[in-house]
């Protein structure tokens, strides 16, 4: 049976799958390639059935990149019927010569500042990548391009280099607009857009009370992201100052700060009041010094993470588990309930022959005990992942980074006396440590819970037989039922992270 034999259903159902949805980030091409509108085009050429199929589809040409040759850009917005486009423009991708093969970048800035400005209208959604023009005035005539109505405009993604301003975005008139994130130099006046559910945008020492503010007034709003902004004018380690007043975001379900170092994040947290909070994300920026060769931590470090947990005081549903993942630059704690919370601290610090060690280990041991000094929160479900292969192979103390210089052992002994009711623990990455305590101290496991362990050891190497024997002796030990799955990614944690923006 070949494809022309099959049902019109089932091939539109395969042609789907094979263009893939480019607003999917799991999805391939990346966004700033134009291979989905190559394939569409190769997809006409395959059999008069399939061509009349994909013509038949305007759905099929409604992703655009203009950096794309304008020909093919034209030819795509007529077979998608000039409506419900999704519009692509990466402005650092080569789309003059090298694409198009003639005009020079003026001319070719003009023609899609042209095409966008006469065409708003018929756009969905609009992202637009990093811009870094070489002219001003390139920035100018996209930035007057986007100062034009969009009557049914939904989502936007905007990021603009300092000379992309744009005080009029859509001339404020955009009334479907739902999704906006806007991270740019840009000082944007939201307040026009009242029909907003999600905002991402920056904030910066400066204007942070005003967007705060601006937010606030913002009634619909159900998902909000804050990622700091450190301008030129801006010292990294100034502290925020506390809003004067709280801030109620009434309708907020899912709220996120990124980028921020502790004394921000505790402010925030503190400042801000979210009634209607179902999930909570915190990424944090954790500078470490040496003073007269003592290491000094933040103090709002533990203060900042114990603050975002007394969204737990008034929960709808208490947590019952926790996940704690650790390498040698990353800690992330993620617990379940409602509101949810994940936590993610950054450590940007070298150590320096076991300097400071000591404070790390108590800091990092509190941080992950923190949930077991919550009133009436009892954790069945614990999983660990202590990742430091990255740094493994580090001799020299004075490359070891930052959590590398821990002691895992005491670590994980701190973390089991913490949550001592647990009936599942997920053990990933380096376990040898963890089986050898367990072996050692078995009333760690009193509580008798299944083990589920996840590692990259080489099956067959002495390390692995070594290991297979402990988990023997430790099964005897505790009549724990023990379950072995080689984990399949080699990647430390924090690439297993969401990047900042």
């Amino acid at each position: 049976m070949s494809v022309d034999d099959l049902a019109v259903e089932l091939v539109e159902e395969i042609l789907d799958l094979y263009l893939a949805n480019p607003r999917d980030p799991k999805s391939r091409p990346p966004l700033y390639d134009f291979d989905r509108m190559q394939a569409v085009m190769r997809l006409t050429r395959v059999s008069k059935r399939i061509r009349d199929i994909v013509l038949s589809r305007p759905a099929f040409w409604r992703t655009i990149y203009l950096h794309a040759p304008m020909p093919i850009v034209k030819l795509f917005f007529e077979r998608a019927l000039e409506n419900n486009i999704d519009l692509f423009f990466d402005q650092l991708y080569p789309c003059c010569g090298q694409i198009c093969g003639k005009g020079s970048t003026a001319e070719q800035i003009a023609e899609r500042a042209s095409f966008i400005n006469s065409n708003m209208s018929a756009f969905q959604h609009l992202t637009l990548l990093p811009v870094q023009l070489a002219d001003i005035n390139f920035g100018k005539i996209l930035s007057v391009a986007l100062q034009t109505p969009a009557p049914n405009l939904e989502s936007i993604d905007i990021r603009f280099s300092k000379e992309m301003q744009c005080p009029n975005l859509f001339a404020q008139n955009a009334p479907k607009l739902r999704t906006a994130h806007l991270f740019t130099d840009e000082d944007w006046n939201l307040e026009a857009f009242k029909s907003l559910t999600t905002v991402s945008v920056y904030i910066d020492h400066g204007k942070c009370q005003e967007m705060l503010s601006t937010l606030e007034s913002m009634e619909r709003l159900e998902s909000i992201t804050l990622v700091r902004r450190i301008t030129s004018r801006d010292d990294p380690f100034w502290p925020l100052e506390r809003p004067v007043t709280p801030v109620i975001f009434a309708s907020c379900r899912r709220f996120e700060v990124q980028r921020m170092e502790s004394q921000w994040v505790l402010t925030l947290l503190s400042a801000i009041q979210l009634p209607a909070l179902k999930e909570l994300e915190v990424h944090e920026t954790v500078n470490l010094a040496i003073v007269d060769g003592e290491i000094k931590l933040p103090w709002e470090l533990i203060p900042s993470f114990s603050r975002a947990l007394t969204s737990l005081h008034n929960p709808h549903h208490l947590p019952t588990s926790i996940s704690i993942a650790i390498d040698y630059r990353h800690m992330k704690i993620i617990v379940n309930g409602t509101p949810s919370i994940s936590y993610e601290s950054r450590w940007f610090w070298k150590a320096t022959d076991g300097i400071g060690n000591s404070l790390l280990l108590d800091t990092v041991s509190d941080l992950c005990a923190s949930l077991s000094t919550i009133p009436n929160v009892a954790v069945r479900e614990l999983s660990i992942l202590y990742d430091m292969s990255y740094v493994r192979g580090v001799t020299n103390p004075h490359d070891r980074i930052a959590l590398s210089g821990m002691d895992a052992t005491v670590l994980l002994r701190r973390i089991m006396k913490a949550y001592p009711v647990i009936t599942s623990l997920t053990l990933r990455a380096d376990v040898d440590d963890a089986i050898n305590l367990f072996c050692a101290e078995p009333h760690l496991l009193s509580s008798h819970p299944r083990l589920e362990i996840s590692t990259l050891i080489d099956p067959e190497s002495p390390r692995a037989t070594d290991l297979f024997h402990n988990l023997l002796h430790l099964e005897a030990l505790t009549g724990c039922e023990i379950d072995v799955l080689r984990r399949h990614s080699s990647a430390p944690v924090g690439r297993q992270f969401p990047e900042f923006h």
